[in-house]
């Protein structure tokens, strides 16, 4: 899952503090907002609406030349399925950079195109989608995370199972497919956001989607819209933080003054509709004891 916040150029307050907090942040409570950090003013967090996020975070692996590039965004971090161990594009015979992830490569880099991830990637040990897939799933982009396919639909597990296994790569049918997000030109599946994801090959069962895993690996995605100059505010910008992850702001955000350099991470709570963002001690993206929070709601605008 995923977060972004947007945040205006003006009265901006910094969104996780230089150094460690000791009081707790609430929207009722500015002067508790204001020991976040130093740099924090009465009237800064005012809005904060949740939707399908249409961005995605900055990976730690290098993107493709801007050129070549035909992603939205960079690629999720800690993808699904533990594509993000692999960190080269092994096994993709195209001339792609040896400092892009195969998830970059494959989804993203035009000069892949022609190729997909290695065949049967989804069996070996260090991915095992079946040893994760054992219920009815949704795979979302690996990207922005909007949602893709959901299997099984209308058929078994096994039945899945035994289509991928044909195959060599996750094979969806009609029925499984998110249509308002997966398009087919020329016979190449990709994403509305733009990301890659495969080709389209029917067989003597109907339509058939045959997908690399790397490229639906990702998280489902947030959005949300923060203004510290007022509700709706103008100049805007815009950040896509994991969400349930624990992330290094200056790892993410590099040279950008907003944040500070302790560990974050960001929660929603679905019955009571709240994000929490907490602070910890560590900066390294560990996240080790928790120093401050704070919790606001979402779908409404606070003052």
């Amino acid at each position: 899952q995923l977060l972004s916040l947007v945040l205006s150029n003006k009265k901006r307050a910094r969104l996780s503090p230089q150094r460690q907090s000791t009081g707790h942040c609430s929207p009722n409570t500015l002067q508790r907002a204001h020991r976040l950090s130093e740099a924090m003013r009465p009237n800064t967090l005012c809005a904060l609406t949740a939707l399908v996020a249409t961005h995605a975070i900055a990976a730690f692996a290098a993107r493709p030349p801007s050129a070549l590039d035909e992603c939205s965004g960079p690629v999720q971090p800690a993808l699904n399925y533990g594509i993000s161990r692999r960190t080269t594009p092994r096994g993709v015979p195209a001339p792609i950079d040896i400092n892009e992830s195969l998830a970059e490569a494959v989804c993203c880099d035009t000069r892949a195109l022609p190729f997909a991830e290695p065949q049967f990637l989804y069996k070996q040990p260090d991915v095992g989608l079946f040893r994760h897939v054992t219920k009815t799933t949704t795979f979302y982009d690996s990207v922005c995370g909007l949602p893709l396919f959901r299997a099984p639909v209308n058929r078994t597990l096994s039945d899945f199972k035994a289509d991928t296994d044909e195959h060599g790569w996750p094979s969806f049918r009609a029925a499984e497919v998110f249509t308002e997000n997966v398009r087919v030109a020329g016979g190449l599946v990709t994403s509305a956001c733009g990301t890659h994801l495969g080709t389209y090959l029917p067989d003597d069962k109907g339509p058939r989607w045959c997908i690399d895993l790397a490229c639906v690996a990702g998280h489902r995605a947030l959005n949300a819209t923060l203004s510290t100059d007022k509700c709706g505010g103008k100049d805007a910008k815009s950040y896509v933080t994991p969400l349930d992850t624990c992330y290094s702001p200056p790892a993410l955000f590099q040279n950008d003054s907003q944040w500070g350099s302790y560990d974050v991470r960001d929660s929603l709570t679905p019955l009571t509709r709240r994000l929490r963002r907490a602070f910890y001690d560590t900066k390294d993206g560990s996240c080790g004891a928790e120093t401050d929070h704070f919790d606001i709601p979402l779908d409404q605008c606070v003052e």
